[in-house]
């Protein structure tokens, strides 16, 4: 059985519907709209598994509706923060992946990061939405940016410290949702000299990146009061105090 829960632009951790899976367990159900117009439901905060199914346009009833959505559903999505932010961040470093010729020939009139954007939407290639300084230096709006791997497994470590760190600032701000991971890899990629990416945006609006790096620079003050917490126990016990090629201290 399905129920419906939500119309098509739901908010991004509410699910248009839920169906039961052939163990007995229900599992949420996001549309492609929803994805384009919010992102994954993760970096909203959404934990459970998950599928994502194509809306149908075509003046279908609910029912072939569900059928056609069970037949075109997306395996089961796992989140794990650390593996998003990986992505993300191979992305922007220039380390890895792959965008089709022809999506970059559809972008080569964009002169900006949200033309590019507009055009991936329109064109339904919200795949490639973590990829779009990939298709910025392919068509010449952005030199490119390559990193290296010891750059950028310190910076993964760091990102760790970050997530450890969170479920105490969340606590403490009443926050529900994980800074947005672009934003906290640009922020690191910053703090280990790797040149910011002229015409990536933090984020996509100003009041957006503003109440977001309230929630980082609480996020770094914990880390470091942690980090000074434990020189302090090791000088207190006669240890010889170690420092990480790793650590957040500025």
């Amino acid at each position: 059985m399905i129920r419906r829960l939500n119309e098509e632009c739901a908010p991004p951790t509410v699910p248009v519907r839920m169906d039961v899976q052939a163990n007995g367990f229900p599992i949420a159900i996001f549309t492609t709209q929803q994805i384009e117009t919010w992102g994954f439901p993760e970096e909203w905060g959404f934990r459970d598994a998950y599928q994502v199914v194509e809306r149908q346009r075509f003046g279908l009833t609910y029912e072939q509706e569900c059928v056609l959505a069970r037949a075109a559903a997306r395996p089961v999505h796992r989140y794990s923060r650390t593996e998003r932010f990986r992505t993300i961040l191979l992305h922007l470093m220039g380390m890895h992946g792959d965008v089709p010729v022809e999506v970059i020939e559809a972008c080569e009139d964009a002169e900006d990061w949200e033309d590019i954007r507009g055009i991936l939407k329109a064109g339904g290639w919200s795949l490639y939405y973590t990829r779009i300084p990939i298709i910025m230096w392919a068509i010449g709006l952005i030199p490119p940016t390559r990193g290296n791997s010891d750059c950028f497994d310190r910076i993964v470590a760091q990102f760790a410290d970050l997530d450890a760190a969170w479920p105490s600032v969340r606590a403490e701000l009443g926050r529900t949702y994980f800074p947005n991971l672009r934003y906290c890899a640009l922020r690191l990629m910053n703090m280990n000299g790797v040149r910011h990416l002229d015409g990536v945006p933090m984020l996509r609006t100003a009041k957006k990146v503003e109440s977001v790096g309230v929630i980082f620079e609480h996020m770094l003050t914990f880390i470091q009061a942690q980090e000074i917490e434990g020189w302090l126990d090791d000088s207190s016990s006669g240890s010889m105090p170690t420092g990480s090629n790793t650590s957040l201290l500025t």
